[in-house]
């Protein structure tokens, strides 16, 4: 049976959520944007795969806000019509699509998985590897002259959250971020910020922390990973958080894998984030 890929229309909706059925941690960071088409600077489109009438699976190219150098997509098939080229007829009709644009692609992956494979063979490769981590029982280790603000006043730990992605991000670098936006983003549904400050009052590093149903989740590191303090700092940072906790770290923070190998923390996932050439 053939495939037919199409825009998106409002019909595909309930036909997709039943043939692609719950979304899996990645999946659902894009599923949000299936939908019709945007228009203008931060465009967007959704590209539908149908067999026999039936959808079978989508496709979703955006702009991304924060990093602008690339544009993202995410490819999902439903699990009884993956290996049927359903997949390769909608990255393929999304990089015809976005031809003109002339930016990259680059999405999202778990690691050594047919999505990777796929990602691999369609000639994406990894620029970034991100892990989550599972922190227990905190190590008691040696004090150092650091202060810890938690809570954080939240023009702070905008401030310093900010200089922490920035600096953490120059392998895809973003656009210009303001303090609005990570806020919006980043400090609206986090139930804990901590800045963690040098002795003459300097933000070493920040972080957030976020409750998802009982589970807690933390996101933060160096302001500048240059600085000599950045993995005492990192290591301040993790001792703040309630335990247990999932940590997610890239390795483009080496101070934060270092505080984190320090506390014997386990990987619990790998992520690679990846790119057209």
């Amino acid at each position: 049976m053939s495939v037919e890929v199409l825009d998106w229309g409002s019909r595909h909706r309930e036909g997709l959520d039943r043939a692609l059925g719950a979304p899996d941690e990645l999946c659902s960071q894009a599923r949000p944007f299936f939908g019709p088409p945007v228009d203008g600077p931060w465009w967007r489109f959704t590209l539908v795969a149908e067999m026999g009438d039936d959808p079978v699976g989508a496709a979703v190219a955006f702009v991304s806000h924060w990093h602008p150098h690339r544009l993202w997509v995410s490819v999902e098939v439903a699990a009884e019509r993956r290996r049927q080229e359903v997949g390769t007829a909608l990255l393929e009709a999304v990089r015809e699509r976005c031809r003109a644009d002339g930016r990259p692609l680059r999405g999202k992956v778990f690691a050594d998985t047919p999505a990777a494979a796929f990602a691999a063979r369609h000639g994406f490769k990894v620029i970034q590897r991100s892990r989550t981590f599972r922190l227990h029982e905190p190590a008691s280790l040696a004090s150092v002259d650091l202060t810890i603000e938690a809570p954080a006043a939240p023009t702070a730990i905008a401030a310093a959250f900010r200089d922490f992605y920035v600096s953490s991000h120059d392998w895809d670098p973003p656009g210009p971020i303001t303090l609005d936006d990570i806020s919006k983003v980043h400090l609206t549904d986090a139930t804990l910020a901590i800045v963690v400050r040098g002795p003459s009052g300097e933000p070493l590093a920040a972080g957030c922390l976020f409750d998802e149903d009982g589970v807690l989740s933390f996101s933060g590191g160096p302001t500048d990973p240059t600085e000599p303090r950045a993995a005492a700092a990192c290591a301040a940072l993790l001792d703040a958080v309630p335990r247990p906790v999932l940590v997610e770290a890239d390795d483009s923070v080496p101070a934060m894998l270092a505080a984190l190998t320090a506390r014997t923390a386990t990987v619990t996932d790998e992520v690679h984030l990846v790119a057209e050439a």
